[in-house]
């Protein structure tokens, strides 16, 4: 038998012959194997729950709700005037985040005038910021080509202005809740940490 198996066959009687070593080769990588997936079974974020703050309330804006309540990642479950209940869900992360319509968006909308709309998304977790992020503006988006299609339909004249609020009627202004650099650094690092601060104990542990 060749050097090369035998001190193979050396190590694997070592290795197996002691149980603190093969409980954190053999049970780690079950358990590793079994549980670590779990959280990412769903694959993708869908129906987030998000609130609307509405100072507006006009016709437009309500359809504008409507747009982003009807996109597949987000769900409207608060639509209110209110900012103080919508910012204490937030921090009871009962909310992913929220939409803020000023109080002229319609009004703006109507005059051709450019429309801002806050949204405000937990960037914490960075799969339901652009979850939430992606959902407004592609909502947005729609909003904006349906206000296009009427305006062109009715073939009105337009200053330079005018024209430029027809290609972009509505803005999204978008604000990083809990992370604001919206860096991997802020997101990944502490779970790793923990992670790999309860790996090391666990070798200790087990080593004693």
């Amino acid at each position: 038998m060749s050097r090369f198996f035998r001190t193979a066959r050396e190590e694997l009687r070592v290795i197996f012959g002691d149980r603190a070593v093969v409980l954190v080769m053999i049970g780690g990588s079950i358990f590793y194997a079994l549980f670590y997936p779990l959280p990412y079974q769903s694959q993708v974020a869908t129906a987030l729950p998000v609130a609307v703050v509405d100072h507006d309330g006009s016709a437009l804006s309500r359809q504008l709700v409507r747009w982003i309540d009807a996109s597949e990642q987000v769900r409207v479950t608060v639509n209110t005037h209110d900012i103080r209940p919508v910012r204490d869900a937030i921090r009871r992360k009962a909310l992913a985040g929220y939409v803020e319509i000023p109080n002229d968006f319609g009004r703006r909308v109507l005059r051709g005038e450019p429309a801002r709309i806050a949204v405000f998304a937990n960037a914490a977790y960075i799969v339901l910021y652009s979850q939430v992020a992606n959902a407004t503006a592609s909502a947005s988006l729609a909003f904006s080509r349906n206000i296009v299609e009427q305006r062109l339909l009715v073939g009105e004249e337009r200053s330079p202005e005018a024209s430029l609020a027809l290609a972009m009627p509505i803005t999204v202004d978008l604000q990083e809740l809990y992370n604001p650099d919206g860096g991997y650094a802020n997101y990944v690092v502490p779970a790793v940490l923990i992670l790999i601060l309860q790996q090391t104990f666990l070798i200790g542990i087990c080593m004693v």
